[in-house]
């Protein structure tokens, strides 16, 4: 694209004479940096968070984002490069430090390193470094930029500085400080099962609501009040804290729905927001208004007839709130004047039993009263649901103290996942998912659950198998009303994928990259 715009200067060059030949060539490198300018505007709008497009989700347009970065830093490079060719040849390399130039040199540096620091594989593992220096140079360009560049292009300047001010008193404006202690007499606890590698955190819906009434939508036959089934909550430490500006805020996706008491995430026991979490006794955290997974169209159409959400791991969070939207919306639908029947499965794939208390506290199986009971047994609401559980394998969790073996293992993991490609995931809490829960390490033990025979629950061990999973759910559907959701490990996503391709079956999947 930038390419293009250089073209004018191509026209006749073979006919005209040297010294017009440089005259070109400088024209080109300016016209370079005058490109990189203009689509700076353009790049900070793409990371406005929610993006004040209609049904435009801010998530969606971050590989956009992306690649205009990379082509906008490209376009200053060769402005810069070029220059400091010319005046190398013309033995005027002093330039560099003159009160017009000198800004222009710092902010070709800073876009550079910012350059180098977003290459895959290099990103993954200096995430904060990269996030960091990536703040600081979108704030520090606008000035630099503004006492390089000829007047002419201060549209593009303060059309930049508008959007970053903007950016930011969204930030401010759309969450919510929270500083509550946690006690006893306190409504904000974690849920945890010793044996588990799963916890749950649950934080009072007022308090998300709080941070959340611009996204409120009462329509007219619509279970859609605060935020919808999928959404995450961004949260950072309190905006006092200088980290909360200077390094990501961590998305977090809801797992429960926003007409229940808690707002419940699903997350590792290892996750640092977790073991800091447990550990403090004061909650202070900063929490971002819930940004949608979605459109609203999704939720309004009548075309999913026939719907099979898949979820492993931490990726539960995902799965249980659409599974309880359509689930109750399939019921609705069912008691109407002319009822109206959908077809709804739900795929749970843990490593061990003891992951399962995750569906006890989300409402769809039973508590029993005796502790070491091994019956799964629906709740009420959940009686006609269909949903399967796999139990791939039992390990013992990995204590906070490392064994050498153990470090020396995930520096070759480190050593070899930055050979290959990282996998392009779409979710944020890729850390949480990419645990290898599909392998089967030790036998299942799902010989220890007793199972209501009367409802359509099924617990079977091992690791299932995908493809035959998806065809016995929509062996009878019809492909335009079918459809697959999915959450997880990346070769759970990987797998479901390649099924629906294969189908010519609509397939969504979230998986959160950084």
């Amino acid at each position: 694209m930038s390419l293009l715009l250089f073209i004018p200067w191509y026209s006749g060059i073979k006919e005209t004479p040297d010294y017009i030949h440089f005259k070109i060539s400088l024209g080109m490198l300016k016209r370079a940096g005058r490109v990189g300018l203009a689509l700076y505007p353009l790049i900070i709008f793409l990371s406005l968070k929610p993006n004040p497009l209609p049904n435009v989700l801010y998530m969606h347009l971050i590989p956009l984002h992306k690649w205009i970065s990379r082509v906008c830093i490209l376009s200053v490079s060769l402005h810069s490069l070029g220059f400091f060719g010319f005046w190398i040849h013309k033995n005027e390399l002093h330039k560099t430090f003159d009160k017009l130039m000198f800004p222009g040199v710092v902010n070709f540096l800073l876009l550079f390193i910012t350059l180098l620091l977003g290459i895959r594989g290099i990103r993954e593992r200096c995430y904060k470094l990269f996030y960091a220096l990536h703040i600081i140079t979108a704030w520090v360009s606008v000035p630099l930029m503004y006492l390089h560049s000829m007047p002419e292009a201060n549209l593009y300047v303060f059309g930049s500085l508008y959007l970053l001010v903007y950016h930011t008193a969204a930030k401010i404006y759309l969450s919510y400080n929270i500083k509550d202690k946690v006690d006893e007499s306190n409504s904000y606890y974690t849920i945890s099962v010793p044996e588990s590698g799963l916890m749950m955190v649950r934080i009072p819906l007022e308090k998300v609501i709080k941070a959340s009434t611009k996204f409120r939508n009462n329509q007219d036959d619509s279970m859609l009040t605060y935020f919808s089934p999928g959404s995450h909550i961004r949260i950072s430490p309190s905006f006092l804290n200088p980290k909360s500006w200077l390094f990501a805020t961590h998305p977090y996706t809801i797992a429960s729905l926003d007409n229940e008491e808690y707002v419940d995430l699903v997350l590792k026991r290892t996750n640092k927001f977790a073991l800091h979490l447990a550990s403090q006794n004061y909650f202070c955290y900063t929490v971002s208004s819930p940004f949608p997974a979605f459109d609203e169209f999704f939720f309004t159409r009548n075309l999913n007839d026939n719907i099979s959400i898949v979820s492993g791991g931490s990726g539960l969070a995902f799965g249980l709130p659409i599974f309880k939207y359509f689930h109750f919306r399939n019921k609705k639908a069912s008691n109407e004047e002319i009822p109206k029947h959908y077809n709804l499965r739900f795929c749970v794939i843990v490593r061990q039993k003891e992951d399962l208390f995750v569906l006890k506290e989300s409402g769809i199986l039973c508590h029993q009263e005796d502790p070491e009971s091994g019956l799964l047994e629906l709740s009420p609401q959940y009686k006609d649901a269909k949903i399967d559980i796999f139990v791939t394998g039992t390990s013992n969790i990995e204590t906070p103290k490392r064994t050498f073996t153990s470090f020396f293992q995930r520096i070759k993991g480190a050593i070899q996942g930055f050979r290959k490609k990282v996998p392009d995931t779409q979710y944020y809490q890729m850390d949480d998912l990419e645990e290898p829960m599909l392998d089967q390490t030790v036998e299942p033990q799902t010989k220890d659950f007793e199972v209501d025979h009367l409802t359509a629950l099924k617990v079977q061990s091992g690791r299932p198998v995908i493809s035959t999973v998806l065809s016995e759910y929509h062996e009878t559907a019809e492909e335009e009303s079918s459809l697959v959701v999915a959450c997880g490990p990346s070769s759970l996503l990987t797998d479901c994928e390649q099924w629906t391709r294969s189908n010519q079956v609509e397939f969504l999947a979230e998986s959160f990259a950084i």
